[in-house]
């Protein structure tokens, strides 16, 4: 028995579940019952999707943190506008067809407490023309 299954373009990302039940005219196995687990992604993948830099001192300034982005998509093109943020300083690096190496650090912040900011990636791919990244830390 050869059963095809279709997820319409369009379903939302994330998991889906659900129950597949096929009656047949078997009397050894009149029914078969089968559950159905999806994920379906999204067609640029960041990991983390977001930049959290914990506590920062005095100064402001942070180590660098990296996100990885990837893409099925091999013609995928990202392009990081600049001075999206006077304190956030980025470097978007390929690393192959589909996959880039993207760095920040947060600079010279004088404003103690919550920083909360987000950078803006433009890309050439029609679901998704703009991915954003949070930003967030802690400043002493």
């Amino acid at each position: 028995m050869k059963v095809g299954i279709s997820i319409p373009v369009g379903t939302r990302v994330g998991s889906h579940a659900g129950k597949l039940t096929i009656e047949t005219d078997m009397a050894l196995l009149p029914r078969v019952q089968a559950d159905l687990l999806a994920e379906i992604q999204s067609e640029i993948n960041l990991k983390p999707s977001f930049a959290f830099f914990g506590f920062l001192g005095p100064d402001g300034a942070s180590p660098a943190k990296e996100i990885r982005i990837f893409s099925a998509w091999k013609d995928l093109e990202l392009a990081c506008p600049p001075d999206q943020h006077e304190n956030i300083v980025t470097e978007l690096k390929t690393e192959g067809p589909g996959q880039f190496h993207f760095v920040l650090r947060v600079s010279a912040v004088r404003e103690k407490g919550f920083f909360k900011a987000s950078i803006r990636l433009k890309t050439n791919c029609a679901s998704e023309p703009e991915i954003t990244i949070p930003v967030y830390a802690w400043l002493r």
